[in-house]
């Protein structure tokens, strides 16, 4: 036991500080990597008599260039070496001095370590002399592939030695073998390791076999891993190598179009944003979000996103009842699961990866410039019938100015900065049977398009794995991020919301017409905001978050009860989040007029004023969040008779949190230079604080029991039970079970006897039952009175009382889902193609909504939330994919996967009296409604007999609505369902290719949506005063009757509302294929790099969103939702280029 806490005590030094210091200190021992066999190889001439041995190994140094490491006692050894040799291989030698004093040797680069290993006295004297070494005998040979392509890098040692070599990049190999005879061992990844005897050959043809690897694969799952072949659960994997490399500052992005099942939609392109993840599309009214599990600890959606893909060794996806259930109450829209990367049984080795690029807008829409804008403006105030006198008509002359002189001030331009970023990490890892480790130390910044628009991240990871005792294993988990996020204030853009959609329509909608700055001054555009001096100069908001997180895990073997492990961790999470504000009023000027109507500025100043309905102010908030997860279980894994193969698990997990809010702020700052809040105004009108307190409490028990029949028939079956404080004690627990059953048809002899060709094939099917426990949209403790502080009057006064809120439902509870799936999988041609096909249907019910019902005016409380809607939801994911070497060497792949899902409402409550296209029942969630347009009136014919439009009559150049129900009015009733598809896609695919050949290495992805429709949300700029999208020059006119859209203007049914409601005639083809991620890299020859001291190194240059195909052309398709439409931070375009060098 004290040999046991002496090795825990060092683990635990190592995970901690000493992780950091690895860096320097190990870096200094092992810099030079060099391949081990060519070391082995390297021939030595030595004559020593009978020396020490600590002296004898410093003249093998100088002889053979390199570097000797041992522990005194060896240093300190009594033993007498004699060593007579010329022209030797030193691998041979090596073997014939140490293997009879007990020593072991491992190799890093040109260090090598010895250890002495615990055995019967050795001899004091040892001798190694020529006569040991003269029989050597030149063995040549070629290695290939089970289709005749030659393999490079192939492994070759001579049994029971650690002699051996590599082949070269046609194959081939040549070396020396003491006697000429002996077994050689060919060994190289993704092909079945094979023994060659020599039997006095001097040339050996040598065929390796590939490995099955996809049925070897080992796939991680809820609290635990399973071989792929033996899995009956519908699960997805990204590795690591796939996404490492994308130019991302956020891990979601990354994941668009990789995985079937998993809808990934990006909003923005705002530093730091990430992509909407939603698994098997909406089953729900409330969130979709899936739950984010990293090293087996649930974590929050911000630590997921926060992650650096280069500490990810892969993600998996749970989709389906059986692999989702072990996480119960939280598990019903799917489960991302994270396995970091961990250490090896290897010398250190470091790694060190960057990248930098360029971001440019996917797409910008195009406004109208000066003379444009002129134009369109008059037939505004044409069709409004407004006199020529009328101001806002644009005179001859200032029209032909703009035109002359080819007037465009683009103010997003004048705003705009293309964005850089760049991303480093520098990881370590190696360790030794005992003792493994990995850390990793990343930065990454990412620039936005704006001044003052900027992320920055850190990320510090540090995992040790270490056998402690016997049948005892400890984890230590450490990581860390901090974030900052920088941005310019503006009150209107939803808090932290990316697509900053109000100050980005500000710059896109200013005025071509006029500058944004005129020498040094900020130009008030007629008496309204300058978005450009807001952005420089009215302040900001900066958030920080920083994560801490620890893990401490035990595995313990219990003695005497084989297969049976008993398993305990605790993991310790501390979030806190900085958020200050800074808002200034802002110096903007106005400038003398000229022209007919004043529409051209001069130079001239006329006021300079501070802008901004607000004072210097500064406000601050502090949120932290303290919590924990305990879990205990045992697991029992048992093979009978080499058929029966039988694990069962139990687990006891237990969670708390809390969390403090804290809020301050001050008026009228005396300096708006001094950004604190101590120096606003201290009277009690201006300066406030307030804060809170929050608790939150899990409890589970989990159990899974698998079972398979000679890895033929396979059965599992998984159960949590759950409780949350989110319910009231006697609804606190759910129980969610699944089973699932797998049939392998490629092990039936029917099969095996006359399908040769399939290698794999399995059918599987799982059933089960999930919760959703409402997310952040269900309180803890919402089943008790909510009462919150407000405002009142008492005789005349001002008072502050509490005032109740919503009437508690003391019988809120789970959402639950029913999710049925049939799989099948398989791969032919000795892993040519490989694919999966699913079937899913999930039914969810119990869901939580608002009821629509009819109450007294004198009621006076708010109706809580009741569980009782219901959606269906079904669809299918088919996955396939290409692999082949060509006989020159070239390895391509061709993939894709394709995911559909379509939902239906069952249940969800309507108003009395609702209109069919009101009726949510029997439709998707989202659908489309409005009127059905019969085009735009282009002759008087048109406007004959046309329904009324309120008390209007139609004009030339209206968007002509269908009554439908034939009462001579256009209104509300005459709506209808224009689509059952919505903004949200129910098809989404990826299309993957690539390869490599000679070093070079290629991978490009394409990802689309289809099924995917939208009503134009911008169709109401039509009426802005300010400058708008250059689509409505086209717009129709006497001049221009056949335009594409309606009139601007007039004073008929279009001017109150027609062209501008929700019809047909705006009905978007939302769909799209885009060029997601292309990236071409080199890797330097093995030769190049030894001669370089280094182990290898790749350069790469790539880019992302590089191409899209679209039906909208306005604006990025992915990026057009909300009221705001094309009007938020747009999608972007990337070009980097980066390096991996591992030394």
């Amino acid at each position: 036991m004290k040999q046991a806490r002496h090795l825990l005590f060092q683990c635990m030094k190592i995970s901690l500080v000493q992780a950091l210091l690895a860096f320097v200190f190990m870096g200094v021992s092992w810099a030079n990597d060099l391949s081990a066999q060519e070391l082995l190889s390297r021939r030595v001439s030595l004559s020593l008599t009978e020396v020490k041995l600590r002296p004898a190994l410093k003249e093998l140094e100088k002889i053979a260039d390199v570097k000797f490491s041992y522990t005194p006692q060896i240093g300190q050894s009594q033993h007498v070496v004699t060593l007579k040799v010329t022209n030797a291989p030193l691998g041979y030698l090596l073997d014939k001095l140490f293997q009879p004093m007990n020593i072991r040797y491992e190799l890093s680069g040109k260090h090598i370590i010895l250890s002495r290993i615990p055995a019967a006295p050795t001899p004091v004297k040892v001798e190694v002399n020529e006569a040991q070494l003269i029989n050597l005998a030149p063995v040549k040979g070629k290695v290939v592939d089970e289709t005749g392509v030659p393999l490079p890098g192939v492994s070759i040692l001579l049994k029971g030695t650690t002699t051996g070599t590599l082949t070269n990049a046609e194959g081939e190999f040549s070396f020396d073998v003491p006697g000429g005879d002996g077994i050689l061992v060919f060994s190289f990844v993704g092909f079945v390791s094979k023994e060659v005897p020599i039997g006095g050959r001097t040339f050996l043809d040598v065929k390796l076999e590939p490995l099955a690897s996809a049925l070897n694969e080992v796939v991680v799952v809820g609290y635990g891993s399973q071989k792929k072949v033996s899995m009956t659960g519908a699960v997805s994997t990204v590795s690591s190598e796939a996404i490492r490399n994308v130019p991302t500052a956020n891990i979601t992005n990354a994941l668009a179009g990789r995985v079937a099942g998993l809808f990934a939609t990006q909003k923005s392109g705002a530093p730091g944003s990430g992509s909407t993840l939603i698994i098997r599309g909406k089953s729900t009214f409330n969130s979709t979000d899936p739950i984010y599990v990293i090293d087996g600890i649930v974590r929050t959606p911000g630590d997921f996103e926060a992650l650096s893909p280069t500490e990810v060794e892969n993600i998996s996806v749970l989709k389906d009842a059986t692999s989702a259930a072990v996480y119960g109450a939280r598990s019903a829209n799917g489960v991302i699961l994270v396995t970091t990367r961990r250490g090896t049984a290897d010398a250190p080795t470091f790694t060190y990866s960057a990248y930098v690029g360029k971001e440019t807008p996917s797409k910008v829409p195009e406004r109208m410039n000066a003379y444009e804008h002129a134009l369109y403006r008059n037939n505004v105030a044409r069709f409004n019938n407004r006199p020529i006198t009328d101001p806002s008509y644009y005179t001859q002359d200032e029209i032909d100015y703009f035109k002359n002189n080819n007037v465009n001030y683009d103010w997003f331009k004048g705003a705009w900065q293309d964005p850089v970023f760049t991303q480093h990490n520098l990881s370590v890892s190696g360790g030794s049977e005992k003792v493994k480790y990995f850390s990793s130390l990343g930065y990454n910044f990412q620039d936005g398009g704006f001044k003052n628009l900027k992320y920055d991240r850190f990320n510090l990871r540090s995992n040790v794995d270490a056998k402690i005792a016997k049948g005892l294993n400890m984890a230590l988990m450490v990581d860390a991020s901090l974030q900052k996020r920088d941005r310019p204030y503006w009150p209107y853009d939803g808090g932290d919301d990316d697509r900053m959609y109000d100050l980005y329509r500000g710059l896109l909608n200013k005025p071509s017409f006029m500058p944004w700055k005129i020498g040094d001054k900020y130009v008030r555009a007629f008496q309204q905001w300058n978005p450009i001096g807001l952005i420089e100069n009215a302040g900001f908001r900066s958030i920080k978050k920083n994560t801490f997180n620890g893990i401490l895990k035990l595995d313990y073997a219990i003695p005497h009860i084989d297969g049976l492990k008993a398993n305990v961790s605790f993991n310790y999470r501390k979030y806190y989040d900085y958020d200050k504000t800074v808002r200034k009023k802002y110096p903007v000027s106005e400038f003398k007029t000229t022209g007919g109507h004043n529409h051209l500025l001069t130079e001239e100043v006329t006021n300079s004023l501070l802008l901004g309905d607000w004072e210097n102010s500064a406000y601050a908030s502090f949120n932290e969040v303290n919590s924990y997860q305990l879990n205990a279980g045992l697991q029992y894994e048992k093979t009978f008779n080499e058929k029966h193969f039988l694990t069962i698990m139990g687990m006891y997990e237990q969670a708390e949190g809390t969390g403090n809010y804290l809020y301050g702020m001050r008026n009228k700052l005396l300096t708006p230079t001094i950004e604190q809040l101590f120096i606003g105004n201290a009277a009690a009108e201006n300066q406030s604080a307030t804060g809170n307190a929050t608790e939150t409490g899990r409890l589970g028990y989990i159990g899974r029991v698998t079972y398979s029949y000679n890895e033929k028939y396979l059965f599992e079956a998984n159960f949590r039970s759950d409780a949350s404080l989110k319910f009231a004690p006697e609804g606190r627990w759910g129980f969610f079970p699944s089973v699932s059953a797998g049939w392998r048809l490629s092990e039936e002899s029917f099969v095996k006897n006359n399908f040769k060709n399939i290698d794999n094939l399995k059918l599987r099917a799982s059933y089960g039952l999930l919760g959703n426990d409402g997310g952040v949209n269900v309180a803890e403790y919402g089943y008790q009175d909510i009462f919150s502080v407000a405002g009142g009057a008492v005789f005349g006064s001002a008072t502050s009382g509490i005032a109740p809120g919503a009437l508690p439902n003391y019988n809120i509870t789970w959402e639950k889902t029913r999710i049925t799936d049939i799989g099948l999988e398989g791969s032919l041609l000795r892993g040519l193609l490989s694919f999966e096909l699913d079937y899913f249907r999930k039914y969810t019910y119990d869901i939580l909504g608002s009821r629509v019902i009819s109450i007294p005016n004198t009621f006076g409380a708010t109706l809580p939330k009741e569980n009782y809607g219901i959606v269906s939801n079904q669809g299918i994911e088919i996955v396939a994919r290409h692999d082949h070497t060509l006989k020159n060497g070239l390895q391509y792949f061709l993939g894709g996967n394709f995911s559909f899902a379509r939902n239906k409402v069952k249940q969800q409550d309507y108003a009395a009296g609702a209109f069919d296209y009101q009726i949510p029942t029997g439709r998707p969630i989202g659908y489309l409604s409005g009127y059905e347009a019969a085009g735009i009136a282009r002759t008087q014919a048109d406007l004959e007999n046309l329904p009324k439009w309120g008390t209007y009559e139609w004009s030339l150049g209206d968007v002509i609505l269908k009554d439908q129900n034939g009462d001579g009015t256009i209104d509300s009733k005459d709506m209808v369902v224009l689509s059952r598809q919505g903004v949200t896609p129910e098809i989404m695919y990826g299309i993957t290719t690539g390869g490599r050949w000679k070093g070079f290495d290629l991978n490009v992805l394409f990802q689309g949506v289809a099924n995917r429709k939208l009503i134009f949300p911008n169709r109401s700029d039509l009426w802005d005063e300010q400058a708008v999208l250059k689509i409505w020059t086209d717009s129709w006119s006497p001049e221009n009757p056949n335009a594409k859209y309606p009139r601007v203007g007039g004073i008929g049914a279009s001017s109150y509302g027609a062209s501008r409601e929700a019809s047909s005639f705006w009905l978007m083809n939302g769909n799209y294929i885009r060029l997601k991620n292309v990236e071409l890299g080199y890797s330097l020859p093995k030769a190049l790099t030894n001669k370089l001291g280094i182990g290898a190194l790749r350069i790469y240059v790539s880019g992302a969103n590089l191409l899209t195909l679209d039906k909208i052309k306005v604006s990025d398709p992915e990026a057009i939702e909300g009221a705001y439409g094309v009007y938020q931070y747009p999608i972007m375009k990337s070009y980097n280029a980066g390096l991996s060098l591992r030394f």
